[in-house]
């Protein structure tokens, strides 16, 4: 009997051990299908042919250890998903028809951005139809500023269809994987729940990437997504329309349109470090307010200074920084710090590569 149950747990172990390997193959194997589609945009961008002749020992040093992160990366997601915290479909790569078209935009703006051809792509450049138009009237100013990687803002139409692949591109195919640290802690807060009864509400939505994530994680939570853009939020009603219990708001998360005690957890992926330090507080006041007793909240954004320090040279990098007006005050002040001073509890974080999540309880 004893030497059954051994052999057993032999056969789940090396299921197990052969399940992770081919999750890990796979995400080695996209990293280095977005390095490959990368390298025509360093080109093109930073000149790099003419400056291959002056790669020394330490540039080599750090691209060994940005490799070796993104392994490590790797792997965590991969026993996360052997152990059950949430499922292998999180996996399903963000891939359109116009997967190589886009990828063309991009090698394209990468040369006009090199060459002087552009300077900044404007609003008032980009046609919008009569609703965009009255749903922009109530936005921040700071909202409209020229500020990412995609040389657009979030109010631009451009930027929607690209947005994943660029981010993809820019962190070797591991920017899905970042965003996916967000789910380990929340899955463990909730007792590994599918999300019966509970209500979420996802500040900054994007494209609604992360949030199939989370309806992957919790099919059964009620999801509420908020945007300032009211074009980011058409796009992801366009990439979650085959999800339920999903509501769309176009809002700014500086005043939610929420009565206290509404959700049982309140998060983000990847918007803080956009905002500018006075709006990032009154957003975590906003958050604390909105979240039941004991609620939980949990931001997924980029590292930030001493996180890792030996990764601390990134910080300084221009393709890290790119136009973000606010990365710098963003790396020089502490999330986890902002939610202890805002009233949390159990604050805690883990990194994983260039990202991290941050987490606390009201």
């Amino acid at each position: 009997m004893e030497s059954r149950e051994t052999f057993d747990k032999q056969l789940i172990d090396v299921k197990n051990y052969t399940w992770t390997s081919l999750i890990q193959a796979y995400g080695a194997m996209k990293a280095f299908f977005y390095f490959a589609e990368s390298v025509p945009i360093s080109i093109l961008r930073d000149n790099a042919l003419s400056k291959l002749k002056k790669i020394n020992k330490n540039d080599l040093k750090r691209m060994k250890q940005l490799i070796e992160e993104v392994w490590l990366l790797i792997q965590q997601d991969s026993e996360r998903i052997t152990a059950g915290l949430y499922p292998a479909e999180v996996l399903k790569p963000h891939w359109t028809s116009a997967h190589w078209y886009h990828l063309a935009q991009i090698w394209l703006h990468g040369y006009q951005a090199n060459s002087g051809f552009i300077k900044s792509s404007r609003l008032k450049d980009k046609v919008l139809d009569l609703e965009d138009m009255e749903a922009l009237r109530d936005v921040t100013e700071y909202y409209r500023t020229h500020h990412n990687y995609a040389d657009n803002n979030f109010l631009d139409p451009d930027s929607v269809s690209i947005y994943e692949h660029q981010m993809e591109l820019l962190f070797l195919g591991s920017f899905d994987s970042m965003r996916r640290l967000l789910l380990a802690p929340m899955k463990k807060y909730f007792r590994f729940s599918e999300g019966e009864g509970l209500r979420f509400l996802e500040i900054g939505c994007g494209s609604g990437r992360m949030t199939q994530f989370m309806k992957k994680a919790f099919p059964k939570a009620k999801i509420t997504l908020l945007d300032a853009s009211p074009i980011y939020l058409k796009g992801a009603q366009k990439s979650l329309n085959q999800y339920s219990r999903i509501d769309f708001i176009q809002g700014e998360a500086t005043d939610l349109p929420f009565k206290e005690g509404t959700f049982d957890a309140v998060y983000s992926s990847f918007l803080l470090h956009e905002m500018p330090l006075e709006i990032r507080r009154k957003i975590m006041a906003e958050v604390f307010r909105v979240l039941v007793p004991r609620g939980w909240v949990g931001f997924v954004d980029f590292i930030q200074s001493d996180d890792c320090r030996e990764l601390n040279w990134v910080l300084d990098q221009p393709w890290f920084i790119g136009q973000e007006p606010y990365i710098r005050d963003y790396i020089m002040n502490s999330i986890a710090g902002g939610l202890k001073h805002t009233g949390f509890s159990q604050v805690g974080w883990e990194r994983g590569f260039l990202g991290k999540v941050v987490f606390g309880e009201k």
